[in-house]
């Protein structure tokens, strides 16, 4: 937190250096998101907060102030932070650059490398959060594990009900079989190209169970019909065939992790994705 601080303390020099210089509302948001952003959001990917929300909603409160004067503003918060192209003042909200770098990193946890400090944090967190977004959280999870990933998976025990409230298509079979995990059979099985829900359909339509059977090995047949079994259940309860918009972002990590964060936290304060992120309730849908 002191490094946090320190930064900050730098921002307030700066806030009251320009205070009174004759800037638009449009250049001091310019000047926000140049000089002052950058800094903190540095610190949001490799120094995570713990029990950030309050400090980081007074640093937003202050900006919004030096931005638009200590006079209370009519304008709604919705429309304060949600970008210009949707009509908004398209003002930082540090909260929602916070929550995305948070989420950027389950995002590559759920992904297929297999970094070290991935490694070193499942390790640590008794695997815990092992699948990224795909996680499916309990509240006995989020007790067991600790700062980083703790405060990764409360972001998104937050966020998974609106971006990602079902079995997604591109989760690891081990995600929603639990059966799977260091079994002899899933070791084959991954080989053969079945390592996410996805890779049991063709087409669009489920493979018949016999195809998968013979090309694992038939001796594994039980295991592969209880796996089955699952993935029918979700396939006539879920439409997965249709993209929330966690699977979105997910789509486009696989083909470029440039501006991820900012993909993220632009699909916060959209207006057109339906949420809000700046009430004391937290992400709620807009009707």
């Amino acid at each position: 937190m002191d490094k946090y601080n320190e930064v900050w303390r730098k921002i307030e020099k700066d806030m009251k250096r320009w205070k009174n210089k004759a800037l638009g509302i449009s250049s001091r948001i310019r000047g926000v998101k140049m000089f002052w952003v950058p800094k903190l959001t540095y610190l949001f990917q490799v120094l995570p907060l713990e029990n950030s929300k309050q400090k980081i909603e007074i640093w937003n409160s202050l900006i919004r102030e030096w931005i638009f004067g200590s006079k209370r503003t009519r304008i709604q918060k919705r429309l304060v932070y949600s970008h210009q192209s949707e009509l908004g003042w398209g003002v930082p909200d540090l909260n929602s650059y916070y929550e995305a770098f948070q989420l950027k990193l389950l995002l590559e946890i759920g992904g297929e490398e297999n970094q070290k400090w991935v490694r070193f944090e499942n390790e640590v967190n008794d695997g815990i959060g092992r699948f990224g977004i795909f996680t499916k959280l309990e509240i006995k999870d989020l007790r067991s594990t600790v700062i980083p990933r703790k405060s990764t998976l409360e972001i998104w025990k937050k966020w998974q009900p609106i971006w990602l409230g079902r079995t997604s298509r591109w989760a690891p079979l081990e995600s929603i079989y639990e059966e799977m995990k260091e079994a002899k059979w899933w070791e084959i099985l991954k080989t053969k190209g079945y390592v996410r829900v996805n890779d049991m359909y063709r087409g669009g339509t489920l493979k018949p169970l016999q195809e998968v059977v013979k090309e694992v090995r038939n001796h594994f047949w039980l295991k592969i019909l209880g796996l089955y079994k699952k993935i029918k259940t979700v396939d006539e309860s879920e439409n997965i065939w249709i993209d929330e918009p966690m699977e979105e972002i997910y789509k486009e990590m696989k083909k470029s992790k440039q501006r991820l964060a900012g993909k993220i936290c632009r699909k916060m304060t959209s207006n057109k994705n339906g949420t809000i992120t700046h009430k004391k309730s937290g992400a709620k849908k807009v009707r």
